[in-house]
Order: C-alpha cells, then structure tokens, then sequence
C-alpha cells in the first residue's frame, strides 16, 4: 500500500509539471506571435478614473435637488488631470421621502448612484469643456492614443447594475486653443447583478484628436428611478478581446502539436 500510494504521489506531481509546462508553453507562444504581429495588447491602460482618490457623499431629495461638486488636488495616477466634476439633478416635481444618493468610496474605488426617484440626470466630468468654463490649464492635454495595430477605445467595468440603462460618452480636443472637435457616443449597460465591462472603440470618436484630448464625460439622463449602478473604473485600452484570442490560438497549437505526437 506504501509502494502504491508512493506511485500515486508520484505521478501527481508529474501531471502538475506537465500542466505547468503547458502553461509556459502557451504564454510563450502568445509573447512570440505579439512580437511577430506587432501586437501591443499588453500596452499599459490609461486611467480615467478609478475611484481610489476623492471620496464624496451626496444625498438629492426634495430639499436638495441637484448637486454639482468639482474635486481638485487628486492623484493624476487615478484621476485623469487630477480634477474631477460630478453632476447629479433630481427630475421634477421631487416626491418627498424619494431621493438619490451619489456616492465615491475612494477605500474600495468606486462610483455608486442609487436612486428611488426620476433622474434628470447624471454626469462625470473631466478636464476643461470649454473656455467659458474656465481657464486653458485645466484642458488636460492627454494622448490616449497607442500605437497598436488593434482597435482601442474606453473600457467600462461596472461591478453591478439593478437595470439596463444608456451612458454618454463625449470627448473634445482642441478645447484650449479655442477650436473645439467633439464626438459623443451611446453605450449599453446592462443590468446584471454581477461584474462586466463594456467596450466604446475609437470608432465612436472619428473627429477628435485623441492624441491630445482636453475633455472627456460620461453619464446620462433622464433615467426612471430604481436604478442601483456601481462603477469600478474607466480606462482607455487596446480592444480587450486582443490577449485572449492570442491565448487561444496557442491552446489550439497546443492541442495540435498533442494529436500529432499521438
């Protein structure tokens, strides 16, 4: 029984160095065929946002229907431009004891909007939109252009959302010199009680000059109540569907080269 147990401690440990050795055979082949392709899927994101500076807590009610607060002084690590504006506005007429809360946990880097009454709608802003807005040093002056061969575009992770709803995207360049490109586009969000992201691509965006954007938002509005939405983070990346595909063409090599020697 000791031999036998033996056997089998044994030939477990060679199945994980086999699976082990498969897994480094796959991430070698992804790295080869990123360096032949010219692939730069592993390109660093650039942060919009991700929450972790800059907490803030609003309640809209009858008595205080809308909010607009301007955030300075962040880390530019986790807040594009370091300064961030948050809107929110109560649809009207507000019923009493109905309201929305508007909240940033900076510990746990999120952005949460739970309301039980109609949104006019909701906003977050970043950088300079105009000059009447203020002055040229706020544009933020940001190239969130990469040099890939793959699509690229804003990534949303949303960690859950009671109902399917719409958010806006807009972006300008041009903003301190006075010559405004903007493009705006729709995403879906769906209501999921679990985490997801969504992809806009540049597609969205042909007119501005992403390689030196002065202006982004996102939000929406109006929205019906109930709406309980948690966001995680906004980045811009090449297409995220990029580094998996690569993966499974390693696998399906691997399965290859297998029945081969079989």
């Amino acid at each position: 029984m000791a031999k036998e147990g033996y056997g089998l401690y044994l030939q477990k440990g060679l199945e994980v160095r086999e699976s082990f050795k498969r897994v480094t055979i796959v991430a070698v082949i992804a790295v080869v065929i990123l360096q032949v392709t010219g692939s730069s899927a592993w390109a660093l994101p650039t942060v919009i946002d991700n929450f972790t500076d800059g907490d803030l807590s609003a309640t809209l009610d009858s008595t205080n229907t809308s909010m607009d607060e301007v955030q300075t002084g962040l880390d530019p690590a986790a807040v594009i431009g370091g300064r961030r504006r948050v809107q929110a506005m109560l649809n009207y007429p507000v019923e009493e004891l109905k309201q929305a809360i508007v909240t940033i946990d900076a510990s746990t880097g999120i952005f949460q909007l739970d309301t039980d009454h109609d949104l006019e709608f909701y906003g977050l802003e970043w950088g300079l939109r105009s000059l009447s807005d203020g002055a040229a040093e706020l544009a933020l002056n940001a190239n969130l252009w990469q040099d890939t061969k793959e699509e690229q575009g804003f990534l949303i992770r949303i960690l859950s959302a009671s109902q399917s709803t719409m958010v806006g995207i807009e972006v300008r360049s041009g903003v301190d010199e006075d010559a405004i490109e903007s493009d705006f586009g729709w995403v879906n969000l769906p209501a999921s009680p679990t985490s997801y992201s969504v992809f806009a691509d540049e597609f969205l965006f042909p007119d501005v000059d992403l390689t030196d954007v002065d202006y982004i938002s996102i939000g929406e509005g109006p929205m019906f109540a109930g709406l309980d939405i948690t966001f995680d983070e906004i980045i811009w990346v090449p297409e995220p569907a990029t580094l998996g595909l690569l993966l499974l063409g390693g696998l399906a090599l691997l399965r290859n080269r297998k029945h081969t020697l079989s």
